[in-house]
This record gives C-alpha cells, sequence and structure tokens, in this order.
C-alpha cells in the first residue's frame, strides 16, 4: 500500500506543471482607453490603450509599472503590451476601465461588447469615464496614492456607499444599453491637482455619453432613480429675514418614490412623480424655530421645494439631451400594450412627455437648535 500511495503521490505531482511566480505575473487592476486621434478616428479607429500593473517586488522602487499602446482593439492592445514586459500579463484583478471623454462622445458600445464576449473581463469591473484623456488621469503619479488603479477603486466604492455617484459595471452598463425604456450612466472622473475627483454622473444616449449631472444634484438625481437609504443632502436656499443664504443638512435620509403615467393620447403622456423623503437635521443656521411645531413644518416646505426644484432641472436637462437615465421608459412600457410599446418610438417621444414632481418631507429628529 505504500508503494501504491507513493505512485498516486508523484502521478498527481507530475501534473502540477501551470505554476506562476507572482514575482513574474503582472496583474492588471486599471486600463484606460482613449482616442488615439480625433481627426482620424473615423478612418483607423485606433485606441490608445494603458494598463497599470502594481508592483509585488519589495526591491522595486516603484509601487506600480504603467504601459501604454495604441492599437485597434483591447485584444490587440493586450499583445501589444505583453511584449512590453518581462511579467506574465493577467487580468484577473481587472478593477475599473476608465473611458477618455471623447472616445464615450463617439461611443463605447461596440468595446463594451468586445468585453462582454471576453472571458477575462468579468461582468463585475466597474466602469467609469473620465472628463478629459483617461491615459493622463491613469499615468499620473499621485503623492499620497502611489498605486493609482487601487487609489480610484476605493473611491469609487466610497462613493457608490455614499449614494453620490452610481455603482456601475459592464454588467449594469450592458443591461440599461440593451433596454429600451433606460439609458446607461457611469460615474465621471476628473484629475486634480495632487488627486482625482469625483465629477458627477455620465449620462448615456444609448453608448454615447451626452451629458452629465453636477455632484451637488448627484444626491436628488438618485431620489428620482429609485430607493435610497442614507448619505447627506446639503441645500442652501433664500429665507425671509436672512441676508445670506441659509444653510441646511439633512442626514440619514431614507427616500420611497412612486411613478404614475397618465395617457391623454397615443404620443400624449403625462408622468407623476411622487417623491417622500425622511431624514434628520443635522445643521441650520436660520431663524425658524425648529423646536416648534410651526417652525418645523415651515422648513420642511422649504426642503419640498429645494428638491423639487433640483429634480425638475434634472428632468429637463435630461429631456432636453434625450437620455431617460432614471427609467421613466420602463414605468410607460408597463403601462400599455407589448404591442403599442413597440410601436411607439420612445426616443422621440420622451422630450415631449410632461413630468411633474410632487415631494413630501419629514424631520425625524432635528437635535437641539437655539
Amino acid at each position: 500500500m505504500k508503494i501504491v500511495y507513493l505512485f498516486i503521490l508523484v502521478f498527481l505531482l507530475v501534473g502540477c506543471t501551470d505554476q506562476r511566480i507572482i514575482e513574474e505575473v503582472g496583474f492588471i487592476q486599471g486600463m484606460s482607453l482613449d482616442i488615439s486621434d480625433p481627426k482620424q478616428h473615423e478612418a483607423d479607429n485606433r485606441l490608445l490603450v494603458t494598463v497599470s500593473i502594481p508592483q509585488v517586488d519589495p526591491e522595486m522602487a516603484a509601487k506600480r509599472e504603467v504601459l501604454t499602446t495604441l492599437a485597434n482593439s483591447d485584444k490587440e492592445a493586450m499583445l501589444a503590451i505583453s511584449r512590453k514586459t518581462n511579467r506574465q500579463i493577467v487580468s484577473g484583478q481587472l478593477r475599473t476601465i476608465f473611458f477618455g471623454l471623447e472616445l464615450a462622445e463617439h461611443g463605447i458600445g461596440e468595446n463594451i461588447e468586445t468585453m462582454n464576449r471576453d472571458p477575462i473581463f468579468g461582468p463585475r469591473v466597474k466602469v467609469a469615464v473620465v472628463n478629459g484623456k483617461a491615459h493622463d488621469l491613469l499615468i499620473k503619479e499621485y503623492k499620497q496614492h502611489p498605486r493609482t488603479s487601487r487609489y480610484v477603486d476605493q473611491l469609487l466604492e466610497k462613493e457608490a456607499n455614499l449614494n453620490m455617484i452610481p455603482e456601475v459595471r459592464i454588467y449594469q452598463f450592458t443591461r440599461d444599453w440593451m433596454d429600451k425604456g433606460i439609458d446607461p450612466v457611469a460615474p465621471i472622473l476628473k484629475e486634480g491637482i495632487d488627486d482625482i475627483i469625483v465629477d458627477g454622473i455620465a449620462l448615456f444616449q444609448d453608448d454615447r455619453y451626452v451629458g452629465k449631472i453636477a455632484p451637488k444634484q448627484a444626491r436628488v438625481f438618485f431620489f428620482l432613480s429609485g430607493k435610497f437609504t442614507g448619505g447627506a443632502l446639503q441645500m442652501s436656499f433664500k429665507e425671509e429675514g436672512v441676508e445670506r443664504p441659509v444653510q441646511v443638512l439633512y442626514s440619514s435620509v431614507v427616500n420611497r418614490k412612486k411613478i404614475n403615467v397618465i395617457h391623454h393620447g397615443p404620443n400624449d403622456i403625462e408622468i407623476v412623480l411622487n417623491i417622500s423623503v425622511r431624514g434628520q437635521l443635522l445643521e441650520y443656521n436660520g431663524k425658524l424655530d425648529v423646536a416648534s411645531e410651526e417652525g418645523q413644518h415651515r422648513l420642511e416646505r422649504e426642503i419640498e421645494n429645494y428638491i423639487k426644484a433640483e429634480a425638475e432641472d434634472i428632468i429637463k436637462t435630461m429631456q432636453q439631451i434625450n437620455a431617460d437615465s432614471i427609467g421613466i421608459g420602463r414605468y410607460v412600457r408597463n403601462s400599455m400594450s407589448y404591442s403599442d410599446w413597440k410601436q411607439m418610438d420612445w426616443r422621440e417621444v420622451f422630450p415631449t412627455i410632461h413630468v411633474s414632481c410632487n415631494v413630501e418631507a419629514k424631520i425625524r429628529d432635528f437635535g437641539y437648535f437655539r
């Protein structure tokens, strides 16, 4: 039996030929795609592709290796990049794909389709747009964050947890792109002096970037797009008897949304958005006595008016650029027969519909204000 066990052990060890030494493997954490030459993009379709690979060898002075190439596709780029390093390139640790603004404006559908077909790009890889060149953001060295791709990945996760940006992965982007009742969104970043800044929410019409929601409106955008739990809403508005704008911090916000669809005719549609929010009052520097019932109700009305104005401004922006980023089309589709929906051109109808917002705000707790 000892001889048999020894034979089995030797047989199993012979099969262990696929060995990878971690110092010899290059794990791609971040990848950026840009148009190489905007003037020639329609002719040659070449992309500027950059990857960031962390260094695991403690003897290396640099914390990462950055490689760049020109290619017609990400597949060709991976082969070209592999020839520039002494390590075996693998993408199992890829966390985020950054698209430059010019490429996003031309459309990223072809790139997303390619990544969906390739098993090396997992469906959980994040998608982000860079306000500028994604290459410049990825290659820059940030003193406080030596591993840029990891820093950005953690930044996106933190902001998504705070409901300041949507957490968009390849799967989610593809799902919304293929759904005719909603358009995709993605976080948009920009390069700071010594850091990277979240620059709002990128809005797409199909697969093309067409506009954005500013960071200060991001919270209200989430009120419109779905249920919202946690986070804070910073507001500023004029109050009678106060010279400077009043500052209000509305925290631990819980939001519920309901959409009513009213059909007045074949393409004459009215949408009523009912938004209900509950939160705590952490900061208020106005003149109202919020400890009294009257003062609390008056402040609640001010919060409602602020949210309503911001929500209607966001909807107006989306209709102007014809991007249904909050999925109103899904509710319209569910309110009619399948045949009627197929006959309707939602892209043509969406900018013409009338949308109104009703907001109900409640202050659950206000602490003590003198």
